[in-house]
């Protein structure tokens, strides 16, 4: 090896987010010897990276950054192409720039950068220069200056933006200027993408807003009846019982009055949660890719794609809560899991992966876009379990995986699945979700995020990790 040091690249990465969610890495610099005087720069993360999916971190190994590296040449000062991969990284899982570097054939060659102060002066005063890029989300030790072999290389690690802080745009205008990453690299945004970041950046719950011309009669009346009698049942002594209907919906936030306008009537939580099929897919009401869907494929029959499934045929009224209902018996029916007795000494068959199971299905609803694309869609295979829903994750991985910080979008709904004890408090479901796996010695639970469309997918696996007896 020359000190043009050569890192062949045996697989390509998608450009999504994959993390086994049991694991919380901090981002570190540091070099990662191998053989042959070859080294390759990765992070701790890096590391959990390579993991998720399986590839093993040896000579002739691409390492991925959390949303892949970007080897940019700098032969010549900053490249252009770098504040679009900036932005790209930010609005995305957030990755590594390298400057000194290019790909050839499926090959890093690192060639250094030649005025590597020069131009790491030139990346902090164009950084920091709002009429290029509108936010710096970068701190000192975020720009490293390395040296592989006799090769000086400028690193700089681009944390993924909160949700405040998107979109991170180029120019003076965000509708034009702002990039996020797919599979096959860096895009521009469309214009809905960077309404739905603006979106995001709201303080108010999304399902707090008051649906004009929607009342009462939108709602399902057995719905909410067996809504309330949960409520009663899980909390029997609790004030609101005695409440008429009106009153209590406007207790759960299912029904609102804006003092200011004088406005009142229900929410989009109180739609979703105990409307009417018909309501919910009235065109005023703004959820145009509201769909529910369960699917079960247990059968090895080729010629049988689902075995069972529950989704929006006019059977039913499609509410959240009618669908928790149907779905949340299918996914346990089967579980082998043994019972528990109680302090009583009587049985207990709802155990802490049952627990799990309701905060993947609630976590699925509370924390969607319901503006955005696909719907909710839950699929029970044999060896696994899926959870997908529309929306950006509003947290970095590495929030989530931590704990103990919740950023909901949908925190109305959030709170009428607590009233009746479902739905974890906040920054703990993901807690329980491990815990209940980690029981069974399962597989971790991993997390993926994805573009165009924005989706979030939680898997659960149902593999053993213990060797077959």
């Amino acid at each position: 090896m020359t000190c043009r040091n050569i890192i062949r690249s045996r697989h390509k990465f998608k450009a999504i987010s994959h993390r086994f969610i049991n694991e919380a890495p901090a981002p570190r610099w540091r070099f990662f010897p191998v053989v042959r005087r070859a080294c390759t720069l990765i992070t701790d993360n890096q590391r959990t990276c390579a993991n998720s999916i399986s590839l093993p971190l040896s000579l002739g190994t691409k390492v991925p950054t959390r949303n892949s590296s970007r080897p940019k040449v700098a032969k010549g000062g900053l490249p252009g192409s770098l504040w679009e991969t900036y932005s790209a990284m930010a609005n995305s899982g957030g990755g590594t720039i390298v400057l000194g570097a290019e790909e050839r054939g499926g090959e890093y060659i690192f060639s250094g950068v030649p005025d590597i102060e020069k131009t790491k002066s030139d990346f902090w005063n164009t950084v920091n220069n709002r009429g290029k890029v509108n936010r710096n989300l970068l701190t000192e030790d975020s720009v490293t200056v390395l040296t592989v072999e006799r090769a000086r290389i400028l690193a700089i690690l681009v944390p993924r933006a909160s949700r405040r802080e998107r979109p991170v745009f180029i120019g003076p205008n965000p509708f034009g200027g702002t990039y996020r990453r797919n599979f096959e690299g860096d895009y521009r945004c469309t214009d809905d993408e960077v309404r739905r970041m603006f979106a995001d950046q709201a303080e108010d719950s999304a399902d707090t807003r008051i649906l004009e011309h929607f009342g009462l009669p939108d709602a399902d009346p057995d719905t909410l009846r067996q809504y309330r009698q949960r409520f009663a049942t899980t909390t029997p002594e609790h004030p609101w019982i005695a409440l008429d209907d009106l009153a209590f919906l406007t207790k759960l936030g299912a029904w609102r009055k804006d003092r200011a306008s004088g406005q009142e009537g229900l929410t989009v939580a109180g739609l979703l949660m105990f409307g009417r099929d018909e309501s919910l897919r009235a065109p005023e009401a703004a959820l145009p890719g509201y769909h529910l869907d369960y699917r079960e494929k247990l059968s090895a029959d080729p010629a049988i794609r689902w075995t069972d499934r529950v989704t929006l045929d006019g059977t039913w009224h499609g509410n959240l809560f009618q669908f928790y209902q149907r779905v949340i018996g299918r996914l346990s029916v089967d579980l082998k899991i043994p019972f528990q007795l109680d302090d009583g000494l009587q049985r207990r068959d709802d155990t802490i992966v049952h627990k799990a199971l309701r905060e993947a299905v609630v976590n699925s609803m509370i924390h969607a876009d319901y503006r955005g694309q696909g719907g909710i869609v839950i699929e029970k295979q044999v060896d696994r379990l899926e959870f997908s829903n529309p929306g950006s994750l509003l947290l970095s991985h590495e929030q989530i995986l931590r704990g103990g910080v919740s950023e909901c979008r949908n925190k109305a709904l959030q709170t009428m699945f607590q009233l009746i004890g479902r739905g974890e408090k906040a920054g703990s479901g993901i807690d329980t979700i491990r815990q209940g796996w980690r029981s069974q010695h399962w597989r971790s639970p991993s997390l993926r995020e994805s573009t165009q469309p924005d989706r979030a997918v939680l898997i659960l696996p149902m593999v053993s990790m213990l060797p077959a007896e």
